[in-house]
């Protein structure tokens, strides 16, 4: 089994214990987890992570640790806890939705879990927890672009029968490099491998539309790589983090592990790919979900003996309230709309397009569970609640 498989399996870890002396600190099978939340919601949280490092730890298995020390996880309830904690060790964090930090001795994985969904807090736990884990297997020497592109790589992952599913083509990103290609507001190729921590800090910071852009087209570099043209570039992409392992300064270890692909023909073959490459039909489905189910929690939170129980009539009660969510990230906005007819379909293999169906509630307190029958996995958008009793979603694969 090597670093690119798409589906490996993972066990999930053993029930956590809480350790002696604070009931605050628990221990998972990878992380030592410090945290505000209740202890069902503490353990889900914490075995995802534990079968996401796994994942970490396949993926890269020839490597070793560096450092000795746990991996320490925080987990909070809400923004103002995490706040409050990073900023009483110097840590700013207000426009960070979580972070792997690092201060003298102390460094961790934090986020917080109020106000979002729970695949929201997987999606930022899997990027994050990657920055963490290059920390302790790469040092420094991993580049920006490969660390942030590969951390979003793994945010995209899915867990499937306690394994992950990597690789989907993330419709996001994906037009988000074709808008900048289509503009010429890309970053030079050859630029963006040689940037520096301190450069990609500046632009990010700047609040400017192209920092949206340089994390898109740093995953977009990373997915070219290792999935562009059947495959063919990802041999040199794994001696190329072999070498950044070994301490190789990153130009060095990148000229020699592509020294059979000159760089301004990798930079048109990206060029090409990015502009061609389909958005996963998974991903794709999976974002229209997370907008129904914006909608049905309004509309549930709104009555809960009249919320919907068809797509058909959730497709009419959120089009007569012209519904619309918009997401921001780094500068950039997309909005979209009940009024818009394809929220309520997905695409399946071969061009096959399904319409959504909700199922009955798991609970009598919650809203109807949505399902997109067809894709591979089959993911399910399901409801609970948690130990305060906020409604919040999740996505289960089979």
């Amino acid at each position: 089994a090597g670093w690119w498989l798409s589906v490996v399996l993972v066990a999930c870890s053993a029930p956590l214990k809480a350790t002696s002396g604070s009931p605050t600190l628990y221990r998972s099978g990878h992380y030592l987890v410090h945290t505000t939340l209740g202890p069902v919601e503490t353990r889900i949280l914490a075995r995802h992570m534990d079968a996401v490092f796994k994942e970490y730890q396949h993926r890269f298995e020839p490597f070793q640790p560096r450092y000795p020390r746990a991996m320490s996880l925080y987990l909070f309830g809400t923004q103002q806890e995490f706040l409050s904690f990073l900023a009483s060790h110097r840590i700013p964090a207000h426009n960070s939705s979580g972070m792997f930090f690092m201060h003298g001795q102390l460094q961790g994985l934090a986020t917080w879990t109020q106000a979002r969904s729970r695949t929201a807090t997987f999606a930022v736990l899997q990027h994050e927890g990657f920055h963490q884990f290059a920390h302790q297997y790469f040092g420094t020497g991993l580049p920006v672009w490969a660390n942030e592109g590969l951390a979003q790589y793994f945010e995209d992952g899915v867990l499937v029968d306690g394994g992950m599913k990597l690789g989907a083509a993330n419709g996001r990103r994906i037009a988000t490099v074709r808008h900048a290609l289509a503009r010429g507001r890309t970053i030079d190729f050859e630029r963006l491998l040689a940037m520096s921590d301190a450069q990609w800090k500046r632009i990010v910071i700047s609040g400017a539309e192209q920092a949206g852009v340089l994390y898109a087209q740093a995953w977009s570099i990373v997915y070219f790589l290792i999935h562009g043209e059947g495959g063919r570039y990802r041999p040199a992409l794994d001696r190329y983090l072999h070498e950044i392992a070994s301490g190789r300064p990153s130009q060095e270890a990148f000229a020699d592990a592509f020294a059979a692909h000159r760089i301004a023909t990798l930079a048109r073959r990206w060029r090409a790919f990015a502009g061609a490459v389909q958005p996963d039909e998974l991903d794709e489905a999976l974002r229209r979900m997370e907008f129904l189910a914006e909608g049905l929690r309004y509309l549930f939170d709104r009555n809960p003996r009249h919320v919907p129980r068809t797509l058909g009539r959730l497709k009419r009660d959120l089009q007569q309230l012209r519904f619309r969510t918009v997401y921001t990230h780094h500068g950039l906005k997309l909005e979209t709309s009940a009024m818009d007819g394809s929220v309520y379909r997905y695409r399946i293999a071969r061009g096959t397009v399904a319409s959504f169906r909700l199922l009955e509630p798991a609970a009598g307190n919650l809203p109807p569970r949505i399902i997109a029958s067809g894709l591979d996995p089959q993911p399910m958008l399901i409801w609970s609640r948690t130990s305060g009793g906020r409604l919040v979603h999740a996505f289960a694969f089979r």
